[in-house]
């Protein structure tokens, strides 16, 4: 039965007792209270008998609030009245259709980016071993190099792909206890090199500690990649400031003007173009990540000046 009819016909039932019974204790109650107690209590079982009917739309937005952000499909039953079990009906028949197509695009991207990896590896041993043959021309040499840069461009963007596809897939689950001011100096560690190279004066205050519960291989990626473009998209002896303030993380560095729109900053395949070895993945992945673990990043650049503003409480 359809849900209007069935308050219809309840109200009618109930309006029906109820007046009934008022007829009965007509004489032994005052009428004004009569009416009062009456109207008290057909609002009051009117009230219950449509949170009954409803209960299915309750635990129906329960469910999809669990599985919000996450791959598992739904499943939904107990409707009690026509409209909501159709809906219902509905829902899981689309629910088990998204989730095997999600499946399906998963095998794809994973199948993929795994096939990639040999002939990519192929490519790049076959141009090495041609660069130790003898009587090479210097423009050989040169098309050679070309070559193994760009394979090894096309090797760093799949396997940025495959990580994207892993933080989607929510393969990163382990969490534990992690100091964010240690993550902070070991990645600067892994840039020392670059950082000498370009002679890049950097400043740090780590003064204040702050400590997370949060996944280790998602925020080491995230603060290397911080740092990263920090240091490789700044200019020779530029600067870069790294401060821990509270529950936010924020990275000054010098470096050419922006000449892309901040809102596309995060977005992939938006890199510096006087950047060779970007593969414009770097910042989407951070964003990826971010969202993956309840955390705002901003940016903001004023001429020549660029900051990353990584907010560890706030939640996008």
């Amino acid at each position: 039965m359809k849900l209007s009819l069935k308050i219809f016909v309840f109200s009618v039932i109930l309006a029906s007792s109820i007046l009934l019974i008022g007829f009965v204790l007509r004489s032994k109650m005052d009428p004004l209270l009569m009416g009062g107690v009456g109207i008290f209590l057909f609002a009051i079982c009117q009230f219950l008998f449509i949170r009954y009917l409803t209960r299915g739309m309750e635990v129906a937005s329960a469910q999809l609030s669990l599985i919000r952000g996450t791959k598992e499909f739904l499943y939904l039953e107990g409707g009690r009245f026509k409209e909501l079990a159709d809906l219902q009906v509905e829902l899981n028949a689309f629910s088990v259709a998204n989730h095997e197509n999600y499946l399906s695009q998963k095998r794809y991207s994973e199948n993929l980016s795994h096939e990639l990896l040999t002939p990519l590896a192929i490519i790049r041993t076959k141009a090495e071993l041609l660069l130790q043959a003898p009587d090479l021309r210097e423009v050989d040499l040169q098309h050679l190099d070309s070559i193994i840069q760009t394979v090894g461009r096309l090797s760093n963007l799949n396997r940025g792909l495959i990580l994207l596809s892993k933080i989607n897939n929510r393969q990163f689950v382990d969490v534990e206890k992690l100091d964010i001011a240690e993550l902070v100096s070991e990645s600067l560690e892994n840039f020392e090199d670059q950082i000498r190279k370009k002679q890049l004066a950097v400043r740090v205050n780590l003064t204040q500690k702050l400590q997370l519960e949060s996944n280790l291989n998602l925020m080491r990626i995230l603060i290397a990649n911080l740092i990263k473009n920090a240091v490789f998209h700044n200019i020779e002896e530029g600067y870069v400031h790294i401060d821990l303030n509270g529950q936010m993380l924020r990275i000054e560095n010098s470096g050419l003007p922006n000449d892309h729109d901040p809102n596309l900053f995060f977005q992939r395949f938006v890199s510096d173009k006087n950047a060779d070895h970007s593969i414009g993945l770097g910042l989407s992945i951070v964003k990826e990540i971010c969202q993956t673990l309840g955390f705002t990043i901003t940016y903001e650049s004023i001429d020549a000046l660029h900051i990353l503003r990584l907010d560890f409480l706030t939640k996008v």
